[in-house]
């Protein structure tokens, strides 16, 4: 999962809906992670943005989203674009039968 501030509404316009889904951020214990990742994100980097949101975070926690991958769909194995022939057992030159007749 992925999480997305989305102030002036245009992460949706802009989305491959084939790829993941979005919804809002309303799960309380996730907003919860959300705004402890702000908090790290403000310590480390003393970020003026992070501060903003912290700072307003009941009012713009509406304006996250929540990226969420689709499922993955049981596929089945690729098939080898090439089989490897097999090995073919050369007998040794002791094995060989002597050729008759002169040479």
């Amino acid at each position: 999962r992925a999480y997305v501030w989305d102030p002036d509404l245009q992460f949706a316009a802009n989305l491959n809906t084939g790829m993941v889904g979005i919804e809002r951020l309303t799960n309380d214990e996730e907003a919860k992670s959300v705004e402890k990742l702000l908090y790290a994100h403000l310590e480390a980097t003393e970020s003026p943005r992070a501060g903003e949101l912290l700072k307003n975070w009941t009012a713009v926690r509406g304006q996250f989203w929540v990226v969420v991958p689709h499922p993955t769909e049981a596929k089945p194995a690729a098939q080898p674009v090439h089989e490897p022939e097999k090995a073919q057992s050369t007998p040794s030159a002791e094995a060989q039968p002597t050729p008759k007749g002169g040479y």
